[in-house]
């Protein structure tokens, strides 16, 4: 059984931020859940746990979603391991039976939080810890194109400190985020201290702490938690520059066939390639990896953002670099195509992908000898030119059909489907703007009538004061 990614909950095998932010939580919870009874609480896809029961006496890991659990109960074994479907205002757990509770990204995502610290001290043994964590939401927010649907109630940290004070008398507070810079640590002794240097500022800013951090993770107990001190999480796979700026990430997915039934596509069974958008022809390698089913399809999702990708070629290799398919060059193989159209100038020309989305994919239309031959450690290759959109749609324009063209004759056989593209693109920031002039008229209207009432407020507090000095009751100053 598999778990389809939600847009929220991380599953193993996705790279860049989310994996960094994730994995480096766990790992402080390792260091410090070693021979102890852990519960890890909102466990999602359940690696965690996993991860956990590596060191610990027992872990349950809780989780509300009962597809989530019956994915980890498939997924993840191990004899001090146990899944169950609960929630954190009900944890079904024995109380005075854990000795460290492990809940990263969970208060967010509800707003019974007074019930599930409760809960949590119940299942807590008197010397027992809490390792929680959540988004700072000033800086968390400013990481955001728009509202996260998952998210209940975000706090800053004076709610997040307020929250856990009030049950915990002992808590130690940690900062994180995602950093591109140089790290210096003590080498060879031991040193007391932190610092932050923010060359972007104006004035070089210096701050005795991570400044700007996105998320809080606290350690609470009832007695004074141990020190879980500075650390890195590093991953040079999981974050490079090219991923996380200028770059573009081409994903294949793939559907497998496992006691008969299609698993379809998920985020559990893809590879990722970052690649360059410099303009620069390059070969991307997406390897096929894990322990595979039996193949019944293949996804290609191109990029992650609008762009223009000349495709001079793709081919699937064994794992010994030997090629065993080749795509013909033409249309047929894609199938199904969302958000990315195909044209060309000529039939000695490769194909430009237009991408007009943020999710451009179409399916590969192999043969099923092709796809049976896909196993463990094989690849595939795509040979591309990443252009900018600016660069391509003069091109494009050029071969603008006539009024009278028959597509099937002409060169620009995609240009309907590219300018329909185009046009819901356009339509869709159209509709965003008039939302946001919405929003902002609506914002000045309520403003206007704070003023208003502001200024209705001074009026009568002066009649007020003109009433009482005239009554003699007060005396002016």
């Amino acid at each position: 059984m598999t778990l389809d990614w939600t847009g929220e909950r991380f599953i193993p095998g996705m790279p860049g931020i989310i994996e960094l932010e994730h994995m480096h939580r766990y790992t402080l919870a390792l260091s410090q859940a070693q021979g102890l009874d852990v519960l890890d609480l909102a466990s999602g896809e359940g690696y965690g746990s996993h991860l956990l029961s590596s060191v610990a006496r027992s872990v349950i890991g809780v989780d509300i979603s009962s597809a989530a659990i019956e994915h980890a109960q498939a997924t993840y074994h191990a004899a001090n391991l146990e899944y169950r479907a609960g929630s954190c205002a009900a944890i079904p757990v024995e109380s005075g039976t854990i000795d460290l509770v492990v809940s990263f990204e969970t208060i967010e995502h509800h707003v019974e939080h007074d019930a599930m610290m409760r809960e949590i001290l119940r299942v807590l043994r008197p010397d027992g810890l809490l390792l929680i964590s959540s988004p700072n939401r000033p800086e968390f927010d400013k990481t955001l194109t728009g509202p996260n649907e998952f998210h209940i109630k975000e706090l800053d940290f004076d709610e997040f400190a307020e929250l856990l004070g009030n049950y915990f008398p002992h808590v130690a507070y940690y900062a994180q985020r995602v950093v591109a810079g140089s790290v210096v640590s003590t080498f060879g002794h031991q040193e007391a201290g932190f610092l932050d240097f923010n060359a972007g500022a104006k004035v070089l800013e210096k701050t005795p702490h991570l400044a700007r951090p996105v998320y809080f993770l606290a350690l609470a107990g009832l007695s004074e938690p141990p020190q879980l001190g500075v650390s890195i999480y590093e991953n040079p796979a999981g974050l490079s520059p090219t991923s996380q700026s200028s770059g573009l990430a081409a994903k294949v997915y793939w559907n497998e066939k496992r006691a008969g039934v299609a698993s379809g596509y998920s985020e559990a069974r893809t590879a990722t390639a970052w690649y360059s958008a410099d303009g620069e022809r390059q070969t991307l390698t997406l390897p096929f990896s894990g322990d595979l089913g039996s193949l019944v399809g293949l996804r290609l999702d191109i990029a992650d953002e609008p762009t223009a990708i000349v495709l001079h070629g793709m081919r699937l290799v064994d794992p010994d670099g030997h090629e065993f398919w080749q795509w013909p060059g033409n249309t047929d193989t894609f199938a199904k195509a969302s958000g990315v159209a195909f044209f060309r100038e000529g039939d000695d020309k490769p194909y430009t992908l237009f991408a007009l989305d943020d999710d451009p994919q179409f399916e590969l239309a192999l043969p099923t000898e092709v796809l049976a031959a896909i196993r463990p450690d094989c690849a595939l290759l795509l040979d591309i030119t990443p252009c900018s959109l600016a660069s391509q749609l003069p091109r494009l324009f050029a071969h603008a059909p006539s009024p009278n063209h028959q597509a099937s004759a002409s060169p620009a056989a995609g240009f309907e489907d590219i300018a329909e593209l185009l046009h819901a693109r356009l339509d869709k920031k159209s509709r965003l703007i008039a939302s946001q002039k919405e929003q902002i008229q609506r914002l000045e209207k309520a403003q206007e009538q704070q003023h208003q009432q502001l200024l209705h407020a001074e009026s009568q507090l002066a009649l007020l004061k003109e009433l009482l000095v005239g009554n003699g009751r007060v005396k002016p100053l």
